[in-house]
């Protein structure tokens, strides 16, 4: 375990992220951090404000989360298991935390409504090791004030990566896809327990699934972006763990099979629920708050 762990930082320093690369030059940095990043349409139309009803979720990350429309399938999910939701989501290709924390686009939508739940998601790298976290730990610190200045009660989840299928090549070495979860595993927690957030272990679920059926395939073609399968076990991590209710019962399956999608809801559902205290979620106050009633709408 030392030796991975040993492994695990040496790597983090010198890792790229699965699918984002961060600025090295220090001039970049200067130029990049010291300066807004002007990227808010000049016809943009804010959404009309949510039902006051609905639980409210931001998606605040990149192509990992938007391959798949993995925000759509997790409201789907969310309709079957009869909750009013209100999801968005600004997910940009390569972006990471230090890219939404200037972004005004990320503030706007911070802004837009009273967030029940914000779900961001950091590179690999910049987890992995104690040393690449006290880089980033700034950023998080900014997003969060942001975030709780707009609604104190936002809880924030944090997504735990996956590994890539084959594993990660590094210059001077190969690692193994199980050691590359581990590290990953670790760093998250870690990061998690430093930045005060709660996680969302979409990578743990990933592994139990690969461990147990390799027949059902995770990945997009690259070997790095989930394919809809993958996507649909994340969103069902996020259902478990947004309302801390089961997913196994919820009839959608998008475009995967019954069965497989029945199992990816089952696998989800036990990664989550089984270790609500390892992922760091506490209880919810109500957890039928977000429960569509019947002759609910009659209300309005």
């Amino acid at each position: 375990m030392h030796r991975i762990l040993s492994l695990g930082l040496l790597l983090g320093l010198l890792a790229f992220s699965i699918c984002d690369q961060g600025f090295t030059d220090p001039d970049q940095y200067d130029i990049y951090y010291n300066s807004d990043i002007e990227d808010v349409p000049a016809n943009y139309k804010a959404p009309a404000k949510a039902d006051q009803r609905a639980c409210k979720i931001l998606f605040l990350g990149n192509s990992l989360t938007y391959f798949n429309a993995q925000p759509s399938i997790l409201k789907m999910l969310a309709d079957k298991g009869k909750k009013r939701v209100f999801i968005d989501q600004y997910c940009k290709p390569g972006a990471q935390m230090d890219y939404h924390r200037w972004s005004k686009y990320s503030r706007l939508k911070i802004r837009e409504q009273a967030w029940d739940f914000v779900i961001l998601q950091e590179a690999i790298a910049e987890i992995i090791s104690a040393e690449s976290q006290d880089l980033v730990l700034p950023f998080m610190e900014t997003l969060k004030s942001l975030i709780y200045a707009n609604n104190p009660n936002t809880r924030i989840f944090y997504f735990m990566p996956y590994a890539n299928k084959n594993g990660y090549d590094y210059s001077f070495m190969h690692i193994s896809y199980q050691e590359h979860q581990l590290n990953i595993n670790v760093g998250t927690k870690i990061y998690a327990e430093r930045a005060d957030l709660m996680i969302a272990p979409l990578g743990r679920a990933w592994a139990y699934v690969r461990a147990e059926r390799s027949d059902l395939e995770l990945y997009h073609a690259d070997g790095q972006h989930p394919s809809y399968a993958g996507s649909y076990l994340g969103a069902a991590v996020y259902y478990a763990a947004i309302f801390q209710q089961s997913a196994d019962t919820l009839n959608y399956k998008g475009m995967t099979d019954s069965a497989a999608a029945a199992y990816l809801r089952q696998v989800a559902s036990r990664t989550v629920l089984d270790s609500l205290n390892v992922w760091r979620i506490p209880a919810l106050d109500d957890p039928e708050e977000w429960d569509i009633l019947p002759y609910d709408d009659l209300l309005d």
